[in-house]
């Protein structure tokens, strides 16, 4: 595969920037955790580390239709989670590394990181919001088959997905409620071939509670 200087440049970039994320998601997993304090009013505080083994046949590794090659793949994957509730703010994230090794050299060994983070920060109770999600995870780069059900790494790219959403929750009156808020997505991808993207959202709700004798 031949790449000109621009895009070996681009590669390079969103390389460094993947590397980015997972060192800002190791830092956010790592700060949660330390302090965290378990004996705040109203706290609940859990953390869960994991590790699976695992040992596959594979008949077709790159998914060929002709010229099959079959490996044996041992799999590691450790992870670690935690969850974290305080009146001002939730943390729950999940963090998982999968690392597989190809025992007859089909592929070159290969691993991948998955990370879901969610954030809730109570600005104002139960007036002012504010939610930040991060998911990082390996997806399929043909929208008309996901590649990720059948291997781990044919025709795939790492994803970066950012979400930071403020809003108001109000009610203006004792049967209505009001939620308005402005979403922010940025996605991210890995391969320089496809297209990252930035997306602008406001929006608002309003629901009114019926009285029961109306009914």
């Amino acid at each position: 595969m031949n790449y000109d200087l621009c895009t070996l440049n681009n590669l390079t970039l969103k390389t460094k920037t993947s590397m980015a994320f997972i060192a800002i998601a190791a830092i956010i997993l790592c700060a949660v955790t330390i302090n965290a304090p378990s004996d705040v009013e109203g706290s609940e505080f859990r953390i869960k580390p994991s590790i699976v083994l695992s040992e596959e046949y594979n008949d077709n590794v790159l998914l060929t239709t002709e010229g099959k090659s079959d490996d044996f793949i041992t799999r590691t994957v450790p992870s670690i989670s935690v969850l974290y509730r305080a009146p001002i703010w939730d943390w729950d994230i999940a963090y998982y590394y999968n690392y597989q090794y190809f025992a007859q050299k089909t592929s070159s060994n290969d691993s991948t990181h998955t990370l879901d983070l969610t954030n809730k920060n109570r600005i104002i109770p139960e007036v002012l919001f504010l939610e930040v999600k991060d998911k990082y995870a390996r997806v399929s780069l043909d929208v008309t088959r996901d590649y990720t059900q059948e291997s781990t790494f044919v025709n795939q790219t790492d994803m970066n997905l950012l979400t930071i959403n403020p809003y108001l929750a109000l009610e203006p009156l004792s049967q209505m409620s009001l939620t308005a808020g402005y979403l922010y997505m940025n996605t991210w991808y890995k391969d320089p071939l496809a297209t990252d993207r930035t997306e602008h959202i406001g929006y608002a709700d309003v629901r009114q509670n019926l009285s029961p004798g109306l009914l």
